[in-house]
């Protein structure tokens, strides 16, 4: 299932100039550049209390919806320039009021729109209103293959609802006669689950999932909780070394994300990427300014610059996978 109308030339171009400006690192190049794919969080609040998640154990606390306004704004510019835009940072997004509304105008302006969400009240009218919309993708997490594994980590949240979410879209994709959205099943592992990975596979197939991603998980302040890593390396993002867990990846000089996207939080704020999840390095708000603006502000600019000289004095690179 692959939908390329939302393509253009001048999103190509952009595209390859963000790719260059990164590679021969210049900053004349990049003027000229806009993000090539953009987060949005529509929702700063959720109705789960996940343990790593910083939302769900409220680490911080921001305006819990973005104003729709301030959303149009930022579509209206990017429109011809972006590719992909994600409808969700930190919170869920079903929780916005209009959020059926932000999917509808994004798609609208051509840009091919996702959206993650726990699924907890995609009931069967949202289901509805999602697969009119027309949204391309919807990531639906899931993980556990039990209640009991599930809730381990999604405390609050009930399986039964989630897998009865992805039925609804499926069933009413074929209603509709409709190819969107994709539903992807994404799950994390951790100790507890991670020997459901192949049978969260079938099942998600049984359920009516297009696709199934396994995903290692993030953990805060990983160096204390050895517990919950994986025990199977290739699952963890993490390994011991002389006794001290460290990231398994090797943190290097570079990074192709924050020459490419930007998040956006619900207040309008502008930030390098999803691993700033408490809005430590602000670029600069759109209700002030353009995203083009702040995407090459001396902010903007200094950071990126400090990622290829040293990036590990930035402390959401030191947990980051990329």
């Amino acid at each position: 299932m692959k939908d390329f109308s939302f393509i253009s030339y001048k999103k190509i171009k952009n595209l390859i100039f963000s790719y260059l400006s990164y590679i021969l690192n210049s900053k004349k190049l990049h003027l000229k550049t806009y993000p090539t794919f953009i987060s949005l969080e529509t929702a700063s609040i959720c109705n789960l209390h996940c343990p790593e998640c910083a939302i769900g154990q409220k680490r911080f606390v921001r305006k819990p919806f973005m104003d729709i306004e301030v959303f149009k704004k930022v579509i209206d510019e990017i429109q011809k320039y972006t590719l992909n835009v994600l409808l969700y940072f930190q919170g869920e997004p079903l929780l916005h009021q209009n959020i059926i509304t932000m999917i509808k105008y994004a798609n609208n302006k051509n840009l091919y729109t996702y959206l993650s969400t726990n699924a907890q009240n995609l009931n069967k009218n949202i289901s509805i209103q999602i697969v009119k919309s027309q949204l391309r993708h919807i990531i639906i997490s899931i993980d556990g293959t039990t209640q009991q594994s599930y809730e381990q980590y999604r405390v609050g949240g009930s399986l039964a609802k989630a897998v009865e979410a992805i039925k609804f879209l499926k069933e009413e994709k074929e209603i509709q006669h409709s190819i969107f959205p994709k539903i992807e099943v994404q799950f994390v592992v951790f100790k507890h689950n991670e020997n459901e990975t192949e049978t969260i596979k079938l099942l998600a197939k049984k359920w009516g999932a297009n696709a199934v991603t396994i995903k290692s998980a993030q953990i805060y302040d990983y160096k204390e909780k050895a517990k919950i890593i994986p025990s199977k390396q290739k699952y963890s993002r993490y390994i011991q070394k002389n006794g001290i867990w460290q990231l398994k990846k090797k943190i290097k000089n570079k990074c192709f994300r924050s020459w490419a996207g930007v998040v956006v939080n619900s207040e309008g704020e502008v930030l390098p990427c999803c691993f700033d999840k408490q809005s430590n390095f602000v670029f600069g708000n759109v209700q002030y300014s353009s995203i083009k603006e702040i995407f090459h502000n001396d902010k903007a600019t200094k950071f990126r610059q400090q990622i290829k000289e040293n990036r590990k004095i930035f402390d959401i690179c030191t947990n980051c996978t990329e």
